[in-house]
């Protein structure tokens, strides 16, 4: 069973998702998929040592190593029962755009468009809520690592799509300058 908060983190996402995927002109369908990937990118986490992921400091290796196997337990869970499309985008949302991600290492424009967009959600949902490990970080906190790694860890045009739509949310239009 997901944790509440898991499922909190999840609409979150999904929200932020969805207004991404319209700023970059996704067509209804794909934007769909992309809400339901939000929703179950941290499915694998279900079958992950809960007293790991309840960790209120940095992980070891080996700790790290379990955790990093929740997108392709994942991706497991869901295939099958999703669009291919959603279960790639499970399966793909830690890849990082120079390829130092997980699981495979996928770079730039191999890592499917939609694990692009859900791993800049994911991120900053990820920083501006609270965590076991973390306290939540200020908005312009998150809005300055996503800049800081457009490129590297994210594909830059889906950062710049992220600013523009945070910039039009009244929640968070104050604090991008």
């Amino acid at each position: 069973m997901m944790a509440p908060e898991w499922a909190d983190h999840g609409r979150r996402v999904g929200s932020l998702t969805r207004s991404i995927a319209d700023t970059l002109g996704l067509e209804d369908e794909r934007i769909r998929r992309l809400e339901i990937a939000a929703v179950l990118h941290d499915i694998g986490k279900t079958r992950i040592d809960p007293n790991i992921l309840a960790l209120p400091r940095a992980l070891n290796a080996e700790e790290t190593a379990v955790v990093r196997r929740h997108p392709l337990i994942g991706f497991e869970m869901v295939t099958g029962l999703v669009h291919p499309e959603i279960a790639r985008a499970v399966l793909c949302h830690h890849e990082r755009f120079d390829g130092l991600g997980y699981p495979f290492g996928r770079s730039g424009h191999r890592i499917p468009l939609l694990a692009r967009v859900l791993s800049v959600a994911d991120a900053f949902d990820a920083i501006v809520s609270d965590r076991v490990y973390q306290e939540a970080q200020p908005v312009e906190y998150a809005l300055d690592e996503l800049r800081r790694h457009a490129g590297t860890q994210f594909d830059p045009v889906v950062v710049e799509a992220t600013l523009h739509t945070l910039s039009s949310r009244p929640s968070y239009a104050g604090a991008i300058a």
